[in-house]
């Protein structure tokens, strides 16, 4: 196979004055063509890449703020709590009678006039005095009941024995009496006054309540 010369005399010495007979032009080309494709290929590459628009940045949402809504404190409602009416206190009512005159161990006539004191005598009862005699053990009640006053006073007209009974011991009594004690003493002084004798009582009838006594001597 021939080889072809080097026509070129500015070539350097050392460079090949001949190419291969086998080799035609053609191929010498290739390598550069795959060159330029590559380099075609990059250059595509690397406009493509700049044509497509950056992808969008996420932009940051801001969190919405929670404004924190007051809560309402409860405050302490007072109930109203049904206060206990207290109960009045009833205080009891206190009766008293009280003999002032004659005072005790005094010495009297044989006609005197028992004074008293009372508060707060129930509706329908009386102050009436009965005097008791130690020498008959028997009790004699004076004919009517004892004037009261509006302050309370009372007054009865008694008689201490007969005219010669002169140092006889006498208790006097001043009684509270019901509508009973009342009758009873009643029926007593009618039974009396119609005989002209006074026997007097075996005791107090039921519905009469002591309440004051005195003891006196006859003079």
């Amino acid at each position: 196979m021939g080889m072809i010369k080097n026509q070129n005399p500015k070539r350097p010495n050392n460079f090949p004055n001949s190419i291969p007979v086998h080799l035609h032009k053609g191929d010498i080309m290739k390598p550069w063509k795959k060159i330029y494709s590559l380099f075609f290929l990059l250059t595509l590459l690397i406009t493509s890449c700049n044509l497509v628009p950056p992808a969008p940045t996420a932009t940051p949402t801001l969190a919405p703020t929670l404004t924190p809504v007051p809560t309402s404190i409860p405050t302490n409602t007072l109930v109203p709590t049904n206060t206990p009416v207290p109960t009045p206190t009833l205080t009891p009512v206190v009766v008293q009678v009280e003999i002032q005159k004659p005072l005790d161990g005094e010495k009297v006539d044989k006609i005197i006039t028992v004074e008293g004191t009372s508060q707060n005598i129930p509706e329908g009862f009386v102050v009436w005095v009965v005097m008791f005699l130690p020498g008959t053990q028997r009790y004699y009640p004076m004919n009517d009941p004892a004037v009261i006053l509006v302050n309370g006073d009372w007054t009865s007209q008694t008689y201490v024995g007969q005219d010669n009974d002169h140092g006889m011991k006498a208790d006097i009594y001043a009684v509270l009496a019901n509508s009973d004690a009342q009758d009873a003493f009643k029926a007593y002084l009618a039974e009396a006054i119609s005989r002209n004798d006074y026997p007097g009582m075996p005791g107090f009838p039921e519905g009469a309540q002591v309440y004051s006594r005195v003891s006196v001597t006859r003079k």
